[in-house]
C-alpha cells in the first residue's frame, strides 16, 4: 500500500478514455461471490466514459467499493450505489452505501494516512486506502468528499475538472 501511494503521479500522457461501466465490472468481479453470499445489492446508475488515468481510477473506485463492502451494517441488507454526473466543468463520481456510516468529527480524519476508526479485528484494513484516493484525486486537481451519518451509510463523491480537450459520453 505504501509503495502504491509513493508511485502516484498524474501524467498527462497517461490520460485515456475510461469507461466506468467496464471498469466497475472489472473491479466488482473478484467480489461477486461475497456480494451474492451476503445479499448485497449493487446498483449502477448512469455511468460515463470520461477522460482520466485508468489505473488510478481502478485504485480509487476499488478502494471505495472495498470500503463499502467492509463497512456494511450486519443488521440490515447491504446496498451499494454507483453513478456519475457531469456538472459545469467537473466530473462527479459517487459511491454510496447504507453501511455503518461515519460521525462528522471523523470525516476528514479518515483521509489521513494510517487513520483508522476501528480495530483490525472489527473491520480489516491498513488505513491507507482513503489517503491513497485523496492523493490521486488531488493530483487530478480534484477533491474527494464525504457525506455520512452513523447508521445511515456514506456517500463518497470524487470530483475533478474536465479539460476542454477532453470529452465524455454516456456508457451504453
Amino acid at each position: 500500500d505504501l509503495l502504491e501511494i509513493a508511485k502516484v503521479t498524474p501524467k498527462q500522457s497517461e490520460i485515456h478514455p475510461v469507461d466506468l461501466k467496464v471498469l466497475l465490472a472489472h473491479i466488482l468481479a473478484p467480489h461477486q461471490e461475497e456480494i451474492e453470499s451476503r445479499g448485497i445489492k449493487v446498483v449502477l446508475g448512469e455511468l460515463l466514459t470520461l477522460q482520466g488515468n485508468p489505473v488510478q481510477w481502478d485504485s480509487v473506485l476499488g478502494n471505495l467499493i472495498r470500503n463499502a463492502l467492509i463497512y456494511q451494517d450486519k443488521d440490515k441488507s447491504g446496498e451499494i450505489r454507483i453513478w456519475a454526473e457531469v456538472a459545469q466543468n467537473y466530473y462527479h463520481v459517487f459511491v454510496q452505501d447504507n453501511g455503518i456510516g461515519i460521525a462528522s468529527q471523523y470525516q476528514q480524519k479518515i483521509f489521513e494516512m494510517f487513520e483508522r476508526l476501528h480495530s483490525d479485528s472489527e473491520y480489516p484494513g491498513t488505513g491507507i486506502g482513503l489517503a491513497l484516493c485523496k492523493k490521486i484525486v488531488q493530483g487530478w486537481g480534484g477533491q474527494i468528499s464525504l457525506d455520512s451519518e452513523p447508521g445511515r451509510g456514506s456517500t463518497f463523491c470524487v470530483s475533478y475538472p474536465r479539460e476542454s480537450s477532453f470529452g465524455e459520453r454516456k456508457s451504453a
